[in-house]
């Protein structure tokens, strides 16, 4: 995926650190962060952060001056909580309302760019958000929240 100024990394980087500001700091959620080590044994719930897909639109003048595209990201939260965590049978449910909190349809999230000097490149905009349960294992509720963000992004002069 070519995000111009937007690289898959600064996605990556500012879903996770809306994340860790709200969900973790703010709300004292565990939270799985891909390709960071978590130990999911040492907790009794927690949520899993994966981007799912990443597809963009082409425009032909996103500006006065460049072609652009618009960038639709499927971003995927899951929710985990182990059985016999005392209240199970609402945990999956009030973690599934936190986190819908933080993801509410035109809520504006920073796209930052980590790579270089942290400056604020652009906003993710949340456009759509779905939720479901999965089939509870035996030692597991499971919950999925499915985030639709996108954003414009500058690809070229014309």
């Amino acid at each position: 995926m070519g995000l111009a100024g937007g690289s898959a990394a600064n996605l990556k980087m500012s879903l996770e650190k809306y994340c860790k500001d709200s969900l973790d700091t703010t709300e004292g959620l565990n939270v799985d962060f891909e390709g960071l080590a978590f130990d999911d044994t040492s907790v009794d719930d927690w949520v899993q952060l994966r981007i799912i897909d990443t597809i963009s639109e082409f425009h032909r003048q996103a500006s006065a001056t460049k072609y652009g595209e618009t960038a639709n990201v499927l971003f995927q939260i899951s929710i985990f909580v182990k059985k016999g965590y005392t209240n199970t049978s609402d945990r999956v449910y009030r973690m599934r309302d936190i986190v819908a909190k933080y993801f509410k349809v035109g809520e504006d999230i920073d796209l930052k760019d980590y790579i270089n000097d942290g400056a604020t490149l652009n906003k993710l905009r949340v456009r759509d958000f779905r939720d479901q349960p999965l089939p509870e294992t035996n030692e597991l509720f499971h919950h999925i929240c499915q985030v639709e963000v996108d954003y414009t992004r500058l690809t070229g002069n014309p």
